[in-house]
Parts: structure tokens; C-alpha cells; sequence
């Protein structure tokens, strides 16, 4: 009895395990590809964490810049990635605010014009 007692104990860990896992996933799910440009692919994760900000990757590296300073407060990218992606935030700063309020929602984003 005290095996079975013990299986049970493990299983019910696991699924406790598993659904927050399943949570942390679901809210970490990205708007595929929301933009790309030059190579670098820009994404807003549907209800991430204050302060508004964008991640932007580029090969592997990836980078998340604030919305309102633009400023890099996690990772790196390349230099030449980096002056791309500051170029393309620069003039399309309400638009990312906006998309971050709508994504924080739950709503669909609008898209953005990609840097040429």
C-alpha cells in the first residue's frame, strides 16, 4: 500500500508539473514571425511582463528592447542588427506600444511596415 501511495504521490507531481508548464507555454507564445526584416525576426509575446518591450533575434542571438527608450535591457544582438533594429523601432514606436496593449489582451496585433 505504501508503494502505491508513493506512485500515486509522483503521478499527481507530474501533472501538477506538467500543467504549469503548459500555463508558463501558453502565455510565452509568440506571434509567429510578427515581423522580419534584413534577417532580424521581431516578436511581442502574447501577455509578457512589464516594462512594454519586443524582442528581436537575429541568427541566434536575440535581444529585448524597451518600447518607450529603446534601450536593450536583456541580451545583445550583432552591432549592424542592433542599428537596424533601433532604425526600425525609431519609426514605429506607437505602432509596437499599440501591438504591446493589444497582445497583452489577447487580441490579434496589427502589422508593421518592415524596414527597406
Amino acid at each position: 500500500m505504501l508503494i502505491v501511495l508513493r506512485h500515486l504521490h509522483l503521478l499527481i507531481s507530474f501533472w501538477q508539473v506538467l500543467r504549469e508548464f503548459r500555463t508558463v507555454v501558453q502565455t510565452r507564445i509568440p506571434h509567429a514571425k510578427y515581423r522580419e526584416f534584413f534577417g532580424i525576426i521581431i516578436y511581442i509575446y502574447y501577455k509578457d511582463l512589464a516594462p512594454s518591450h519586443f524582442h528581436a533575434e537575429y541568427a541566434e542571438p536575440e535581444a529585448l528592447f524597451r518600447i518607450d527608450t529603446l534601450e536593450v535591457y536583456q541580451g545583445e544582438l550583432p552591432r549592424r542588427a542592433h542599428a537596424l533594429t533601433l532604425e526600425w523601432a525609431a519609426l514605429h514606436r506607437a505602432e509596437l506600444l499599440e501591438n504591446w496593449e493589444r497582445a497583452r489582451q489577447g487580441v490579434p496585433l496589427k502589422p508593421i511596415e518592415p524596414l527597406e
